[in-house]
């Protein structure tokens, strides 16, 4: 998201795609597939936290774990998003 978003910049989510994560189950979940940015590839992991009614403000925590063969350690970048209906 850094690299397409401005520092408090604003992401937009289509009714769609809202109601899809609307209807996941709460808990973490995986990319369906490995993301490749600049040559090197990362597993995606996400967590839709409810809001109390469909009116109030709802939250996305992404994670992306880089996968590096040549390294045994673990590191997450991470962010959270606050996501408003429109």
């Amino acid at each position: 998201m850094a690299d397409v978003l401005r520092r408090r910049g604003q992401l937009v989510q289509t009714s769609r795609t809202r109601e899809l994560h609307t209807a996941q189950r709460p808990g973490l979940s995986l990319g369906d597939k490995l993301i490749e940015r600049n040559g090197g590839h990362g597993l995606l992991i996400y967590d839709w936290l409810p809001a109390a009614d469909r009116s109030q403000r709802r939250h996305l925590d992404l994670a992306v774990v880089p996968l590096d063969a040549g390294n045994d350690r673990i590191e997450a970048y991470t962010e959270r998003l606050t996501c408003w209906p429109f």
